[in-house]
């Protein structure tokens, strides 16, 4: 799979150097299947690109650095999830369906200047 996402996430200003935020994207993601038995046989070899989205929040601690610029370290959630994507079947002809979701941890590093 390989997704193109516009983000947009939100701070809230607590007063402190504790940042939580929340966001959320849109975008397109290209999903390819590739499947086959041990013997070679191909069951579906297809792609699809359908409509993607994600939901998150966060937390990150602001470490203030000189000439007001800052390094911010963070740990977020996200939910990932696309249309149902549907492929075709190399056997058959016949067309499926994949339901297409996650949830990832995330660790980050933000350069603020």
């Amino acid at each position: 799979m390989l997704a193109f996402m516009a983000n947009v996430d939100y701070d809230f200003d607590t007063g402190s150097r504790w940042v939580p935020y929340v966001g959320g994207g849109l975008g397109v993601a290209t999903i390819s299947i590739d499947t086959e038995s041990a013997d070679g046989i191909s069951f579906a070899d297809d792609s699809d690109t359908v409509f993607a989205y994600q939901v998150g929040a966060g937390i990150g601690y602001e470490f203030p650095l000189e000439e007001g610029r800052s390094i911010t370290v963070s740990l977020d959630w996200r939910y990932f999830a696309t249309q149902t994507p549907t492929f075709k079947g190399d056997l058959t002809g016949s067309e499926f369906d994949v339901e297409i979701s996650g949830h990832d941890i995330g660790i980050g590093i933000i350069y603020g200047f």
